[in-house]
């Protein structure tokens, strides 16, 4: 009775469509088919098929004109997609994997091509599968359309999240062991030898030769990192620190140290951010492996190139902004290349909930045979609101005498979100507590407001008062970013400063700056202009399309029409052999400078160079810098804060990743770190050397064994200093399980036993219940299991025919490594009941 209900009513509903049949209907169990009387109706209920799946069976079209109107936001809803919206009649939408925007406007195209009708925007068929189709068919006879589409639907990207997510789960199970630079006592480090002469040529024409030369030694003291330098030519001692990095949430580094002529000790506390402000433009600083080359990246185009002094590399550059992302392409000494992300933001040192944030500088001064210290302290109140206390003391020099001053600072500072855009709101005050009078006057307090809550328009306002021990009685200062595009930016500055002496300073200065990047080159154009109408414009060049080299061209004109160009060329790939680079520059302000610097790095050891400058000092030179492991004069060490690495290959018979006692080593462990590979000798030992801090590396292990496997965990390496890295690497023991299903039955015949062993399923699981294997024995009734590790694993077997029954036989068996490996061997009876 359904059955014809439903009959009835898809009639009905076909009637409604379609208007009057000549021929009414025929219809299967699955299906009603309508056959036209030959009357073109202009509204058709058709099943929408994707890639031969329906997903809408009523999907509903407008014919007019012998063409077909797609309705687009229907299409979206059949497909499940919802990354669309609807603004009049402009519907705009974003498709595939990247979610690209797209837009379709009917006011920008012919009016056959859309009708606009019950909400929805029907497309002609031709612009809907240019849109969206790679295959789109009409079957009028089926009331079907076939649509393949050229784009990832919200199905597709599903399947493969999830396809994503059973591989990155498959890894997320591979333990993962990560060995840092043990911190010792004491210990031999590295020393590193430089040395150069030069010949200069000076104005007169005389000649002149030179050399400098020092020492710098690092090595593991006092469970951190003592660096020592020490200069040949002038018998001096340079400055000597003890450095303990990532101490401190994995971020914070503290340094003791004696510095300067003077050798005034000191201590520093502070969070390692990546960068720091130095007026108005920020410098990019980030620590890397001694003797490393490093690459500044922007929108994946290298802009600047850095080689590392004392331990990190800085840059300052004019594509340097606050709110941009850069990142830093690190060469280390050793042939291995690493990025890192740096994030040009101020967080106004926000802490989280329940945390505290350190800036502490303690410094010796001989001079007043007194102490400076600067202290921050910041403790997270609540996930929005950040609490600071401050406290510095410092000596100054009025009339040949020295004084006393102390400070006391307080900060609040609050972050939060409005309409998903972010403000900060920065109160800050500070006053001398000191005992003399001349500083009773010393305070200052203000108010910072920094936001983003309009769209593409950062705001940054503050207003200062200090008090009469200053010059600058009100100082307001405002600055406005605002993003045109991705591309353009608009900048505002403004200031206004009130002096105690009744003088107002009043400044401003606005510019544009367009950035574009068109594969092997970037483009960056800026043009500023300030209230004394003093314009500037700069165009730098970057090119990388060469195969070794980077390019940069700067070009600098001001309003007077003076122009200033430096071009600038350097190898941007590492090389063992071969390192340069070459600048120019002219001005034409100044007609005598025009100069040349070119270097050249051989062999990461052995330096050339020269340097002319017109009407100026030229200088040649030739040296030699080269770093020695004391422990192992001979090793190839190509970097002084660098550790060794000593690898331990031993057999996990327990499976834990841990070196136990009653484990033993293995040898033939092949270990191979960036380009080289050592392999453990026989007592499981093999060593590298020159390993760079900083940075951290993956070890590719293989057993030469076929009964050991090393594949089964990860092991990575990070040196923090100089001294020794010790890393145990565990190689699992695989052995196989090979049993036999002995059948107690009278009377069997073998076509009777093979479809017994056919039908008995054999399940394998472990102790730890984390491995299970279910399989069926060969027709023989002997079944075995390969590459498992040691253990105590369960055996099921269970019967799943209809013929017999079989008591249920579950057993576990110990599989051992070694030299009773003979007891893997399994007999299981089965008897019937």
């Amino acid at each position: 009775m359904r059955k014809k209900i439903f009959y009835v009513l898809a009639i009905l509903y076909c009637s409604l469509a379609y208007g009057k049949a000549e021929k009414p209907l025929y219809f299967s169990d699955d299906m009603v088919y309508l056959e036209e009387s030959g009357i073109e109706e202009r509204k058709g209920i058709y099943t929408l098929n994707i890639k031969g799946i329906p997903v809408n069976y009523a999907y509903e079209l407008i014919k007019e004109e012998g063409k077909y109107y797609f309705p687009v936001i229907s299409f979206f809803q059949s497909i499940g997609m919802k990354n669309y919206k609807k603004e009049g009649n402009i519907i705009k939408f974003f498709l595939g994997n990247d979610l690209k925007e797209y837009k379709i406007d009917p006011s920008k195209n012919p009016k056959t091509d859309y009708i606009l009708e019950d909400g929805d925007l029907y497309l002609i068929e031709e612009r809907f599968k240019e849109q969206f189709a790679q295959r789109l068919s009409v079957e009028d006879s089926k009331l079907a359309i076939q649509f393949v589409p050229s784009f990832s639907t919200p199905d597709d990207i599903n399947f493969m999240l999830d396809a994503t997510t059973d591989r990155l789960k498959k890894e997320a199970d591979i333990p993962i062991l990560t060995y840092k630079t043990e911190r010792e006592f004491i210990d031999l480090g590295n020393l590193r030898v430089n040395l150069e002469g030069s010949i200069i040529n000076g104005k007169s024409d005389s000649k002149k030769n030179d050399w400098n030369g020092f020492l710098e030694y690092s090595s593991p003291f006092l469970y951190g990192t003592l660096l020592a330098d020490y200069d040949l030519k002038e018998h001096k001692f340079g400055d000597i620190t003890l450095r303990y990095d990532d101490i401190y949430q994995g971020n914070y580094d503290l340094e003791l140290g004696i510095y300067g002529i003077n050798r005034e000790k000191g201590l520093s506390f502070k969070k390692d951010r990546g960068y720091y402000e130095e007026g108005k433009n920020y410098v990019i600083t980030e620590k890397v492996p001694l003797g490393s080359r490093v690459e500044l990246l922007f929108g994946g185009i290298p802009i600047d190139i850095a080689y590392e002094e004392n331990g990190q590399v800085s840059f300052m550059n004019s594509l340097i902004k606050s709110g941009r992302t850069y990142h830093l392409k690190i060469y280390s000494p050793d042939g291995a290349i690493s990025e890192r992300e740096i994030k040009i933001t101020d967080d106004y040192n926000q802490q989280n909930k329940g945390e505290f944030g350190y800036d502490i500088f303690l410094r010796e001064d001989k001079n007043a045979d007194s102490l400076n210290s600067d202290i921050n302290i910041f403790y997270g109140a609540t996930s929005h609101l950040t609490l600071g206390f401050g406290y510095n003391e410092f000596h100054e020099l009025i009339d040949e005498n020295y004084y006393t001053q102390r400070d006391i600072k307080g900060q609040i500072i609050y972050t939060n979100f409005l309409f998903s855009n972010s403000y900060t709101l920065k109160l800050e005050g500070e006053k001398s507590v000191a005992e003399d009078e001349r500083f009773s006057k010393k305070y200052s307090h203000s108010i910072l407001l920094d936001t983003d809550i309009i769209q593409d328009l950062n705001l940054k306002i503050e207003q200062r008062n200090n008090g009469a021990y200053y010059d600058e009685k009100n100082e307001q200062y405002l600055e406005l970013q605002y993003d045109i595009t991705d591309n353009i930016t608009l900048n505002y500055d403004y200031q206004k400063i009130e002096l105690y002496t009744d003088e107002t300073e009043r400044d401003y200065s606005y510019g544009i700056q367009m950035d574009q990047s068109w594969k092997s080159i970037l483009i960056s154009l800026e043009g500023t202009n300030n209230r004394k109408q003093e314009k500037e414009y700069t165009a730098d060049i970057y090119y990388t399309g060469f195969k070794y080299i980077i390019a940069k061209l700067s070009n600098k004109i001001d309003d007077q029409g003076s122009y200033e160009g430096i071009l600038k060329i350097m190898n941007k790939s590492w090389s063992d052999t071969l390192e340069y680079s070459f600048e120019t520059k002219y001005s034409s302000k100044q007609k005598d400078i025009y100069t040349l610097d070119f270097k050249v790095k051989l062999d990461n050891w052995f330096e050339i160079g020269t340097y002319l400058e017109k009407n100026g000092e030229n200088r040649s030179y030739v040296g030699i810098d080269k770093v020695i492991d004391l422990k192992n004069p001979t090793a190839r060490v190509e970097n002084l804060d660098s550790s060794r690495l000593e690898i331990t290959s031993f057999i996990d018979c327990n499976n834990n990743n841990k070196f136990d006692k009653d484990e033993s080593v293995t040898g033939n462990v092949d270990v191979t770190l960036g380009e080289k590979t050592v392999t453990t000798d026989q007592d499981g030992i093999a060593m590298f050397y020159g390993i760079p801090s900083n940075a951290e590396y993956e070890l590719e292990i293989n057993s030469l064994r076929p009964t050991l496997n090393a594949k089964k965990t990860k092991v990575k390496v990070r040196g923090t200093g100089t001294g020794t890295i010790r890393a145990y690497v565990p190689v699992k023991p695989q052995v196989e399980l090979n049993g036999f299903i002995d059948l107690k039955i009278k009377n069997l015949n073998e076509n009777q036993r093979i479809d017994i062993y056919n039908n008995t399923v054999i399940t394998v699981t472990n102790e730890q219940d984390n491995y299970k294997k279910c399989f069926y024995s060969d027709g023989d009734g002997t079944f075995y299991l390969t590459d498992i590790f040691p253990g105590i694993y369960n055996v099921q077997i269970l019967y799943e025919g209809e013929d017999y029954k079989f008591r249920e036989l579950n057993k576990n068996i110990d599989l051992v490594y070694g030299d009773n490996m003979g007891q893997n061997n399994v007999t299981l009876t089965m008897e019937a009941e």
